[in-house]
């Protein structure tokens, strides 16, 4: 199975409070699913590990990040195991946000999705519903 996994996935992997996401990227990392993501879910994902690492805002971030050391190996082990994909969306962003009433980033999320031909997402967020080009696989929530 081929499926794009979206940002929030990552972070309920990475601080540990939801077993079930953990469990779909151990299905990529076993050859299982194909996994996908693309700029947008790295930005994502860096920002969101920083907020939880730091305990700040992202405003604080920012002021602070000349003095904050960013440890990338654990992200750059997990992000090796998915298939990057370039963005060449474009315009394509507005029809997108325009149709499916998304914000930007998950507009080109679904615009990647489109453009490489990715019927699945592996996310937790129902705006993707509106989507009907996008089947979810959506891993009910279990606090561990």
């Amino acid at each position: 199975m081929k499926a794009f996994f979206d940002s929030n996935i990552f972070l309920y992997h990475l601080t540990g409070n939801y077993s079930l996401a953990s469990e779909y990227i151990e299905k990529v990392e076993m050859g299982i699913i194909q996994g996908y993501i693309n700029d947008i879910v790295y930005s994502e994902v860096i920002l969101g590990f920083l907020r939880a690492q730091t305990q700040l805002s992202s405003k604080r971030i920012r002021e602070k990040l000349p003095y904050i050391s960013i440890d990338s190996d654990d992200l750059q082990d997990l992000f090796s195991i998915f298939i990057n994909l370039p963005s060449h969306s474009g315009s394509y962003i507005f029809q997108i946000m325009n149709t499916y009433h998304l914000m930007p980033h998950d507009a080109l999320i679904a615009a990647s999705c489109k453009q490489y031909g990715l019927g699945k997402i592996v996310t937790n967020d129902s705006d993707f519903s509106r989507v009907d080009f996008l089947e979810i696989i959506n891993p009910p929530i279990q606090e561990s």
